[in-house]
């Protein structure tokens, strides 16, 4: 029963708020024009399995144009930073060409302090905004 609340509640935001707000639409699009430009998009949540499964449910039916190489969720006491960290020792991927993008100003000042470039989704779907209306 718990596990069907959960997913029936992150259910209705999706539906009913996420998909409505006009700054995720713009976030979305700037992926979108970022993945045209080569970058490649990685999903990371620090939430657990079935939150991780709700989101792609999110992402494909709301983000059907963008194409994720990889989804990590961790549900153990870990920053994303160490998962980041982890994964481009793993992946032999530079940390001068990851671009983590949070909500999180804890989790942006922690990945900054190890050199990892972050962005605020707000920020970006702002600045996309403007950019695209001064046009």
């Amino acid at each position: 029963m718990y596990k069907q609340n959960i997913f029936n509640h992150a259910k209705f935001a999706s539906e009913e708020i996420y998909q409505e707000s006009s700054a995720n639409i713009l976030l979305i699009k700037y992926l979108e024009e970022q993945q045209k430009q080569g970058a490649k998009l990685m999903l990371l949540t620090s939430s657990c399995s079935k939150m991780l499964e709700i989101k792609k449910h999110w992402l494909k039916q709301y983000c059907e144009n963008l194409v994720f190489e990889d989804y990590i969720s961790v549900s153990i006491d870990i920053t994303k930073t160490e998962i980041i960290l982890a994964y481009s020792k793993f992946s032999r991927i530079p940390i001068s060409n990851i671009d983590f993008i949070d909500d999180s100003c804890k989790e942006r000042s922690d990945a900054e302090h190890y050199e990892i470039a972050t962005y605020n989704p707000q920020l970006i779907a702002n600045k996309f905004f403007l950019s695209n209306y001064n046009k």
